[in-house]
C-alpha cells in the first residue's frame, strides 16, 4: 500500500532528483549534467569528473566543492536534499 501512495505522489508531482545508482536516469538529473557538461567545457578536467559523479550518482555532493562554483553560478544551483 505504502509503494502504491508513493507512486501515486511521484505520479502527480514529479519524481525527486534523489541521488541514486543510476541518478542520470532521473527526469531531471539527465539535464542538470548537460548543464553542467556544457558550463565547464566539454574536455574539460571538470567536465569529466562531473560525469563521473552523475555516474556514481551517491557522492553528488562532491560537485558542491568551490572548485565548482563558478559553474553553478552559470547554471543555477537546484533545490534539492541533495544540497
Amino acid at each position: 500500500m505504502a509503494r502504491l501512495r508513493e507512486r501515486e505522489f511521484k505520479d502527480h508531482y514529479g519524481e525527486p532528483p534523489t541521488p541514486r545508482t543510476k541518478y542520470a536516469s532521473c527526469r531531471n538529473g539527465k539535464r542538470l549534467e548537460t548543464e553542467l557538461v556544457r558550463a565547464a567545457g566539454q574536455e574539460s578536467w571538470e567536465a569529466g569528473f562531473i560525469e563521473a559523479a552523475f555516474e556514481i550518482g551517491s557522492r553528488l555532493s562532491l560537485l558542491f566543492n568551490p572548485r565548482f562554483d563558478s559553474l553553478w553560478k552559470r547554471v543555477g544551483k537546484p533545490p534539492g536534499p541533495w544540497a
